[in-house]
């Protein structure tokens, strides 16, 4: 059976990525931290006062996320500059900071990398099972950050090609074929071309901001997620706040999802907010349970 895995934000935040709620607050409150030097990127937008003003009209614009804010801005270009800056600089600073091995959330333990990787390849005994048995599931995520292709190659990588006990440097993906990640808003950059973590320099910043997309109009994009959902037997959603926009974005608001089963991660929403996510679906075959990512998984895959 075909099976697509949709991740949101609560997705990663067990590994210290933080939810579209963090995010915003980090940005309303800290933006300052992302321009500290008014030469900025060879701006002229004086970075003491402009920056301020985004976050001031940000957090009083009501959007729940920066997301949606810079969707709405997407004719502006100072607005949307200083946002995915933003996004840029608090994401890479968790990668800098996140542990991919001792995975919490706030209250229990969530590691469901790792009970995935294992899950897949349990059975495997040679790179090219391994690599098999994973791309039997495709992922699509609505997340910047690139902790789970990082987190599946460096096992791939330490399992099957690393011999070097000795070696100190940066591990090498690039004899490993590519995961079938599909990030929604782009991503920091493809993991076996840069490094993981890439650092937080204002040149590092740069490069990244052009793989931020502040609206995902992209139609060979848009399609190819929705064939990738039409084809699919099982979904599963986790950490996923089931906002209108973001089912829209899937395309799953025009599909016919009847024959699919749906299982997702509701922890923090309220009965009314899981009712009202099983009507967007538009399934009867849906289960939206109060746990984290691992227990569902442990659960339905």
């Amino acid at each position: 059976m075909k099976k697509t895995i949709i991740t949101g934000a609560g997705a990663s935040a067990p590994y210290g990525f933080p939810t579209g709620y963090q995010l915003r607050k980090w940005i309303c409150e800290n933006i300052r931290e992302v321009f500290r030097s008014d030469t900025w990127l060879g701006s002229t937008i004086h970075f003491e006062e402009v920056p301020q003003r985004f976050a001031e009209i940000f957090r009083d614009s009501g959007a729940g996320s920066i997301d949606l804010f810079l969707s709405r801005k997407k004719d502006e270009k100072d607005f949307v500059f200083l946002g995915k800056a933003a996004i840029a600089y608090f994401i890479l600073r968790s990668e800098m900071r996140n542990d991919l091995y001792n995975a919490t959330s706030e209250s229990d333990y969530d590691d469901w990398y790792y009970y995935l990787y294992n899950r897949l390849t349990e059975d495997c005994f040679t790179l090219q099972h391994a690599i098999e048995k994973i791309q039997e599931v495709q992922f699509i995520t609505f997340n910047y950050d690139r902790s789970l292709e990082y987190y599946f190659y460096r096992c791939l990588y330490n399992q099957y090609l690393n011999r070097a006990l000795t070696y100190k440097g940066e591990d090498d993906f690039s004899k490993l074929p590519k995961i079938r990640i599909n990030h929604i808003y782009g991503s920091l950059g493809d993991i076996k071309e840069c490094s993981y973590p890439l650092g937080q320099k204002h040149q590092v910043i740069q490069k990244t901001i052009d793989s931020i997309k502040v609206l995902y109009d992209d139609r060979k994009a848009v399609d190819a997620i929705q064939e990738i959902i039409k084809n699919s037997d099982i979904l599963y959603f986790l950490g996923f706040g089931f906002l209108a926009e973001n089912v829209e974005k899937l395309g799953i608001n025009s599909m016919d999802l009847s024959t699919k089963n749906i299982f997702a991660t509701g922890r923090g929403l309220l009965d009314s907010q899981k009712e009202n996510a099983k009507k967007l679906l538009h399934s009867p075959n849906v289960w939206i349970e109060d746990s984290n990512c691992t227990t569902l998984l442990k659960k339905y895959y």
